[in-house]
């Protein structure tokens, strides 16, 4: 039986922010005055990781109770270990991104794992640029996601409204088979 996708209310962030520590002033001072600004509950790891937790445990929570991921791509987050790990928490629950959940935002040049080249990001490198590539953000951060092929419902067709019939083939059966002994007799 299929899993439905989580709702919206199942999740306790809009976004969760894998980033580099490295690029934590970027994060701070720009990205997230403006998702915060527009009402968003963001998680960021710096102060909505439970005090005392493992690391990896408040990073698999963060990816869970988050509806999307946002990726600040970056040489340094490439290169960490975390980040690696955050993204792999979020590709195993849905490899090709038809949730789409990851959201990639390339913020310096860098050169990216083969299994992330398949996800389109949102280019942030030109600071004039930015606002409008925000406003792009913003709307991908509240699309509620994208139905999934099974959960689209039929249109009202008549042949698709129409229950279906379907054909039994009976086979006559061996002498013996699927009888007692008293019928075989």
């Amino acid at each position: 039986m299929p899993v439905s996708p989580p709702s919206t209310a199942d999740f306790r962030y809009d976004a969760f922010i894998s980033y580099s520590h490295h690029d934590q002033a970027w994060v701070a001072n720009v990205l997230l005055p403006r998702l915060e600004g527009a009402g968003l509950r963001i998680c960021l790891d710096t102060r909505d990781f439970e005090v005392g937790a493992p690391a990896l445990t408040n990073m698999e929570n963060a990816v869970q109770q988050s509806r999307k991921t946002l990726l600040v791509l970056t040489p340094d987050w490439v290169a960490s270990e975390w980040t690696n790990f955050e993204s792999l928490l979020l590709q195993t629950a849905d490899p090709i991104g038809r949730g789409r959940r990851i959201l990639p935002l390339l913020v310096r040049d860098c050169t990216l794992p083969d299994r992330l080249r398949i996800f389109t990001y949102l280019d942030l490198r030109d600071p004039a640029d930015l606002d409008r590539q925000m406003a792009r953000l913003l709307a991908a951060l509240r699309a509620r996601g994208h139905p999934r092929p099974c959960d689209r419902t039929r249109s009202a067709s008549p042949q698709a409204t129409r229950p279906r019939r379907f054909r039994i083939f009976l086979r006559p059966r061996p002498a013996g088979v699927g009888q007692s002994a008293r019928q075989r007799r």
